[in-house]
C-alpha cells in the first residue's frame, strides 16, 4: 500500500530520512487534468530546509537524504527565536537587572564559570 500526502496550500510536509517510515518523498505535479509524480531531489530538500545551494551533499542518495531529513528548518528556528523566545526573555529580564536578552548569555556564562571556580565546586558541594 502506498500512502501519500497531497497539499494544495503551498506548504511542504515533513522531510524524512531513508531510515524513517515513509522515506520516499514524492512530488506530485498537477496541471489541469494531468498528474505527474517524481521523487524529490536531495537538492530540493536542502532548499526546503533553508540551507544555501552551496551546501555540500553526500555523494550517495541515501546519505544526502539523511543530511536533511528529520531536521528542523533554519528559517523556522530563526522566526521562533526572534518572535517568540527573545520577547519572552526580554519581558523576564527584571531578574537580571533589566539587561536585554543578548546580555543574559554573558551573565549566565560568568555565573557558571564562577560556580566552577569556587572552592565548594572542587569538593563536590553545590
Amino acid at each position: 500500500m502506498l500512502r501519500t500526502e497531497a497539499r494544495f496550500d503551498g506548504v511542504a510536509g515533513c522531510l524524512r530520512t531513508p531510515a524513517g517510515g515513509s522515506s520516499r518523498q514524492i512530488v506530485r505535479i498537477v496541471e489541469g487534468e494531468s498528474v505527474r509524480s517524481r521523487l524529490i531531489s536531495a537538492r530540493e530538500t536542502v532548499r526546503l530546509m533553508g540551507l544555501p545551494d552551496s551546501y555540500v551533499l553526500s555523494a550517495s542518495r541515501n546519505g544526502a537524504y539523511h543530511q536533511t531529513g528529520d531536521g528542523v528548518a533554519i528559517p523556522v528556528v530563526r522566526q521562533l527565536a526572534r518572535h517568540v523566545i527573545e520577547p519572552i526573555l526580554d519581558r523576564s529580564r527584571e531578574g537580571f537587572g533589566g539587561k536585554p536578552a543578548a546580555s543574559w548569555k554573558k551573565q549566565s556564562e560568568r555565573n557558571c564559570r564562577r560556580e566552577l571556580e569556587s572552592p565548594a565546586a572542587e569538593d563536590g558541594m553545590p
